[in-house]
């Protein structure tokens, strides 16, 4: 037996990583974009984690110590992750959002 008396916070932050993009990947499955609103009532937590990865790639971009890594990169850039968001965009958003509602 491979029994492991102890886990260690690597592999419990690994699962929890991979638990919130499955999350996302689901989001994005539903909703078309992974742009997660960050207060989203269905899944506050989502809205949170995908700041999180936002500020994680920001710090790895600028050379420090992150969790951000290329395997996560990728994963997010498959679902078309978009690593900043411009004031500008979100209220172009809006405006579409509120012409698509006439």
């Amino acid at each position: 037996l491979a029994f492991q008396w102890s886990i260690s916070k690597d592999t419990l932050s690994e699962k929890a990583w991979y638990a919130q993009f499955k999350r996302l990947a689901e989001f994005h499955r539903i909703h078309g974009t992974a742009r997660v609103p960050g207060q989203y009532p269905p899944d506050p937590k989502l809205g949170n984690w995908v700041a999180k990865q936002r500020r994680q790639y920001q710090c790895m971009q600028k050379g420090k110590t992150c969790s951000m890594n290329k395997e996560r990169i990728q994963l997010l850039e498959g679902l078309a992750f978009q690593w900043s968001i411009s004031k500008d965009t979100l209220s172009e958003k809006g405006w579409h959002a509120q012409f698509q509602r006439l």
